[in-house]
């Protein structure tokens, strides 16, 4: 785990978690409601999300996201990498 611990409120956007962990060059934010533990998102949940939901890659490819499509290739890239031998 990444220190400081990254949080986002319960009802940020999937757009908010993967800039963030653009950004912040982490894996894992933790989700809170309140000061309440919701839940953990990791790249792999991010990577499914974006793998099964083509209105969500439309608008990072779009442009109307801030992240470069170069850093974005190579964040999945990475990741794809990094995961590719485990099922």
């Amino acid at each position: 785990m990444s220190y400081p611990l990254t949080t986002l409120s319960h009802d940020a956007s999937v757009l908010d978690a993967i800039k963030l962990m653009h950004e912040s060059k982490i894996r894992r934010v933790i989700i809170l409601d309140g000061i309440t533990l919701a839940g953990i998102v990791t790249e792999l949940d991010m990577f499914k999300l974006l793998v099964n939901n083509k209105e969500l890659i439309t608008t990072i490819i779009s442009g109307d996201f801030l992240i470069p499509h170069k850093d974005l290739y190579q964040d999945f890239s990475r990741f794809w990498f990094s995961n590719s031998f485990y099922k």
